[in-house]
Formats: structure tokens, sequence, C-alpha cells
């Protein structure tokens, strides 16, 4: 059982940043949408079976819920890159769901980081980390939602589609704040677990180096362009140190039974 329940671990570790559905997706692939939409049900539901499997009895709803990250953010990442050319208006479903489930991944980390901070007794400061990282995640999400509008505005006041992705004012400085935010706060509260003796110093360490490289990567891609973009600045990978650290906390007993 035990050889189980490791192979379950490593797969909730790896399966949103595989390429599980990438197989399924119509940008990659000649399947059609609702070919990713029914695989990407299926995947949704492994991970929170492979969730519930490796949980310990009496699982924090905190932790579950970032668990349930993972069920969220593999298919906009595996679906392929964002339309952002001429074809925006033909791909106006896809990107739909891409930001969709991107917006609802936003609330999911706002409930369960706010349960998780009233658990531990977070202090102010790292609530403002995640109201803030919150607002500007919604903002850059929904915005992208309605880019299909945006471009055919553009198209409808004479301006070329093809400048558009150039010359559109996306404010990737906010944009990226906001998905940064998420690597100061879980190293953060990562801490207060480990002090407290609910979370691994391991685990702690690797969340801290991950989110330390996603901080350089924030700096490097303002201010030196963006080829430093990939892969830290990507909203689906920016959300991985939240859900690691709920994978580490449905299976902490320590965190569970305090």
């Amino acid at each position: 059982m035990k050889i189980i329940r490791t192979l379950a671990l490593i797969l909730l570790v790896i399966l949103p940043y595989s390429t599980a559905l990438s197989h399924f997706s119509p940008y990659l692939t000649a399947h059609s949408f609702s070919d990713f939409v029914w695989a990407s049900l299926v995947y949704g539901a492994l991970i929170l079976a492979l969730g519930r499997f490796i949980s310990v009895p009496n699982t924090h709803s905190s932790g579950f819920g970032l668990l349930a990250l993972g069920a969220l953010i593999g298919p906009p990442l595996m679906l392929g890159p964002p339309e952002l050319g001429e074809n925006l208006l033909n791909r106006v479903t896809e990107e739909h769901f891409r930001f969709g489930l991107l917006m609802a991944a936003t609330l999911l980390l706002a409930v369960s980081g706010g349960l998780l901070l009233r658990k531990i007794k977070g202090p102010a400061l790292l609530w403002a980390l995640l109201v803030l990282s919150v607002v500007l995640q919604l903002w850059d999400n929904y915005s992208s939602y309605h880019l299909s509008n945006e471009m055919r505005h553009w198209i409808q006041s004479g301006r070329n589609p093809a400048h558009f992705i150039m010359e559109y004012p996306f404010h990737q400085t906010l944009r990226t704040l906001g998905r940064s935010l998420i690597y100061l706060l879980i190293p953060a509260i990562s801490w207060i677990l480990w002090k407290k003796g609910s979370l691994k110093k391991g685990i702690f360490m690797t969340l801290t180096v991950f989110c330390a490289a996603g901080i350089v990567f924030f700096f490097l891609f303002n201010f030196q362009g963006f080829d430093f973009y990939f892969p830290f600045m990507i909203p689906a990978v920016a959300l991985a140190p939240a859900y690691w650290l709920g994978i580490a906390l449905v299976k902490s007993w320590e965190y569970n039974s305090k």
C-alpha cells in the first residue's frame, strides 16, 4: 500500500505539468474542443481521486482546496499557448475555457488560502499578499477572457489585427506581479507551518527555492525582456507552489490533527 501511495503522490506532483492532456488539445492535434473538455473532466476527477487517496483522516479543507487547484490549472497549461494573433476570433470558445478555469483557480486560491491563514493565525501582511494577488490575478484573467472582444473592436476600428499583440496595452508588469506575489506568500506560509511542526523542512526548502526562482524571473522578464517569461510567469506555473503545498498538507498528520 505504501508503494501505491508513493506512486499516487508522484502522479499528483507531476500531472498538471505533464503532457497528459496535450494529446487531446485542438491547438496541437486534430482532436475537437469537446474531446479536450471530456479529457479535462477525466483528468480533474483523477486529480481529486488521487488527492483523496493520499489524504489522512480529517483532512482540513484548506489543504484539499489547494490540492484541487491541480484539477483547474492542468487544462489551461496543456491546451497550448494562448492565441494572441489573427486567429484569436476563431478560438474564442477555447480561450474562454482557458481563462474561465484560471479565474476559478484564483477564486479557489482565495478561499483555500484564507482558510489556511485563519487556521495558522497568519499575520496581516500575509492576508494583504493573498488579497492583492487574488485581485490582480482576477483582473489579469478576466481581461484575458475578454481579449477576443478587444480584438474585434480593434479590427472594427480599421486597425491591422497582425499588430494587435504588439500594440495592445497588456500591462505585463501588473499581470506578472499578481503571479509573483504567490512566490512571496507560499514560502512565508510554509515557514510558519515548518516552525509549527506541520511541514517537513525539505518541503519548506523546496518550495522556497522554487519561489525564489520565480521572483528572479519576475525581475528578469520585466527588465530584460520576454525571453524570461517561461516558465515562472505562466499563470498555471505560478500556482504550482500553492498546489504542491496543498499536496503536502493533505498528507500531514501534524497539520490535520491540530
